[in-house]
């Protein structure tokens, strides 16, 4: 069971399973608030022969442990790219779940050399737009 410590003391758990010669990118799964890694495992089972896989416990859930701060979508990502360098994941695709979307988001845009591509999977997207028409826009 792979762990990787972070400079503030969080202990993040991971998994990298499937095809490790494969050319595709690795799948980066990201799971939403109190999930953890297992939450991806029948998607890792069907992707293990076409890709390299890497599934993370977010601090504070999972097997995953937290030094009590560093819960932002910010945090998140830094945390979750550590792991994929850590794991020499490569150019990846990002796919993020419910409350693992603003996460994999902040990865994308603060990471562009790690994630080629980001999913998102019944993830809100925030500030909301004003569907009143009250505010002359979103």
């Amino acid at each position: 069971m792979p762990f990787l410590t972070t400079p503030d003391g969080a202990r993040l758990h991971y998994r990298v399973q499937g095809n490790q010669r494969s050319l595709e990118p690795t799948l980066l799964f990201v799971h939403g608030w109190c999930s953890n890694l297992e939450h991806w495992r029948l998607q890792a089972r069907r992707f293990a022969r076409t890709h390299r896989i890497l599934r993370v416990d977010r601090r504070g859930m999972g097997r995953s442990t937290t030094p009590g701060t560093g819960h932002s979508a910010k945090q998140h990502a830094a945390d979750i790219a550590a792991v994929a360098e850590a794991a020499g994941a490569g150019q990846a695709v990002a796919i993020g779940h419910a409350g693992g979307g603003a996460s994999t988001l902040e990865l994308a845009r603060s990471y562009p050399s790690l994630v080629q591509a980001a999913v998102l999977i019944d993830t809100g997207l925030y500030p909301q737009p004003d569907m009143t028409g009250q505010s002359g826009g979103f």
